[in-house]
């Protein structure tokens, strides 16, 4: 299962708990699972959630914009029920803002940090 959520108090029956090759509550085959775990362990793959002894939605707070667009961008995403696992009310799921320069992308993000490292604010 990846991102599924079942019903009731504690989320243990239903719709999305306990059946394999599902994503967001979907049934998907084999394959695409395998597709699907592949690209979310690349989305997430420098978030280290410290699940310990802390709040799990505190933890997501901490997924960044950008690897929330890209989760989005997974066919089968569902951003209630992603919401109904993560607690979180708000959840952007926008893809980031791009320039391009030349032939080349550039999100909002890259451009402000090129300026700010060429010490270009003042220009």
């Amino acid at each position: 299962m990846i991102f599924c959520l079942g019903v009731g108090k504690y989320e243990l029956q239903g719709e999305g708990y306990q059946k394999n090759y599902r994503a967001w509550n979907k049934d998907i085959t084999e394959d695409r699972y395998e597709k699907i775990l592949k690209e979310v362990k690349d989305i997430f793959k420098d978030w280290k959630p410290e699940w310990k002894g802390g709040s799990r939605q505190k933890e997501w707070l901490k997924v960044r914009a950008s690897q929330w667009a890209k989760l989005a961008q997974i066919p089968e995403f569902d951003l209630e029920v992603t919401k109904g696992i993560t607690g979180l009310s708000n959840i952007p799921v926008e893809e980031e803002k791009t320039i391009e320069i030349e032939g080349k992308k550039f999100t909002v993000d890259q451009l402000k940090s090129f300026i700010k490292s060429a010490n270009l604010n003042d220009v």
